[in-house]
């Protein structure tokens, strides 16, 4: 990836983000925001207008999907006053007994096979509750989608019963999301959109704006 340029998006609270142009895979360039590489005030400035976004839903509980979304949905987390956030796992650890699995593709790395997991303890802790699903950007939709396939899978092979109050995002990005997600795509809430570019100029590609 080359990173050469920047783009602005003005978030619904009014916080101006900039973010790198990024050249990926498939003639295609996104605008990036790294949120493990950006300066606090930035960071926080973007926690306070997801947490905005996210309190009137009243979750239980908040989940995020490494990486880009640990800062976030542990920021949120805080400010809502819970007591701890649920992080998937992109590799399971050693004491994770069984944990349930989703493999799927993202934007940024369109021929590799990632996967996402489950912990069964988080599972168990998340049974019955409302949550809401932090991440930064939806592109695709394939990570989200892993997601709450995840968390069906564990309705039919462990009986917990997690519900989605929303799925919470900085940013939505062209509109592949919605088709990926389907009737799960009127869970999403985001605090800005922006489009996508062809890599030359960084012109938007009709109908991503």
């Amino acid at each position: 990836m080359e990173i050469r340029d920047t783009y602005m998006v003005v978030l619904k609270g009014g916080y101006p983000l900039q973010l790198r142009m990024v050249d990926i895979a498939r003639g295609v360039a996104i605008s990036l925001i790294n949120c493990n590489d950006e300066p606090y005030e930035k960071i926080d400035a973007v926690v306070a207008e997801l947490t905005a976004l996210v309190r009137p839903h009243h979750p239980d509980a908040v989940v995020g999907i490494p990486e880009q979304g640990i800062p976030l949905v542990h920021g949120v987390g805080r400010a809502l006053g819970l007591q701890r956030s649920y992080l998937l796992r992109k590799t399971p650890k050693a004491f994770d007994v069984d944990p349930l699995v989703y493999e799927y593709t993202s934007v940024t790395k369109p021929d590799v096979v990632q996967r996402l997991y489950l912990p069964r303890e988080h599972a168990r802790e998340l049974d019955g509750k409302r949550v809401a699903i932090i991440e930064d950007v939806a592109n695709t939709g394939m990570s989200l989608k892993a997601v709450l396939e995840l968390f069906r899978k564990a309705k039919a092979e462990w009986g917990i019963s997690i519900t989605v109050a929303g799925i919470f995002l900085v940013l939505t990005e062209g509109y592949q999301w919605r088709e990926t997600l389907g009737e799960d795509a009127a869970l999403v809430h985001a605090l800005g959109h922006i489009p996508v570019f062809r890599p030359a100029a960084y012109e938007i590609i009709p109908g991503t704006e």
